[in-house]
């Protein structure tokens, strides 16, 4: 059995199809969010996720933001926040919701509020306990977070000048960063390791990389998954 972890498809179908063909019945997936916007598919990914019985579902900012529009007005958001919608991609994945009918609207919104998770802590083969959220946080605040935090902060990327002794066991994994703003001398779209390990960004910018990384949570290796051109009949 593995067990794995990916974040941040935004909406790509091509690489989740891959994903969830490649993996058994009895893994375990841990997604940590933002499966929506920005790519066209987020709403059709979205509900075969939270259907999935391997899937471990973290919420993401995204998954936040739609939970926000729909509870405040979905109608009136659309024509007061564009400038919102646009900066995140959300458009195509607010007018797929949309075109729901109501039952189905229901289930999605009722499965994102009640069967998902802010995070997950997972205690792996060799006894390390790994700590998934979507945003990641800092090792000092392991014992003390929040949701804004989980969901939303970047500030954590720096702040750990010295890994806290106390937590010398202790493995942090988050998305939400793409790699690219950490780091922009690396070309090559691979995971960022920091923090002598302890701490990893799995988001390697699915919208302009077009691959994602899937990490197994047992051995720290990682897979890529590359979108694959569609067949076009001559």
């Amino acid at each position: 059995m593995n067990v794995v972890c990916f974040a941040d498809i935004h909406g790509n179908y091509n690489i989740w199809t891959q994903i969830k063909n490649y993996y058994k019945e009895n893994d375990t997936l841990i997604f940590l969010g933002d499966a929506i916007d920005r790519g066209p598919d987020g709403i059709k990914i979205l509900q075969e996720m939270l259907d999935d019985k391997r899937i471990i579902f973290l919420l993401g900012n995204h998954e936040e933001m739609l939970l926000n529009y729909v509870e405040y007005g979905i109608h009136n958001s659309l024509i007061t926040d564009k400038e919102v919608i646009q900066n995140n991609g959300s458009y195509i994945t607010l007018m797929d919701y949309l075109e729901l009918n109501d039952v189905d609207k229901y289930k999605l919104i009722d499965k994102l509020k009640n069967k998902t998770y802010l995070y997950y802590i997972y205690i792996n083969k060799e006894k390390k306990n790994i700590f998934l959220s979507h945003a990641g946080l800092s090792v000092n605040d392991l014992n003390n977070f929040n949701k804004v935090n989980l969901l939303w902060n970047r500030d954590h990327i720096n702040q750990d000048k010295i890994w806290n002794n106390k937590f010398k066991h202790w493995y942090i994994i988050h998305g939400h960063t793409p790699i690219q703003l950490i780091n922009p001398k690396q070309v090559v779209p691979e995971i960022y390791r920091y923090y002598n390990n302890h701490k990893i960004d799995i988001d390697i910018c699915t919208t302009i990389s077009k691959s994602t990384a899937v990490l197994d949570l047992d051995t720290l290796q990682v897979r890529y998954f590359q979108e694959k051109e569609e067949s076009k009949n001559e």
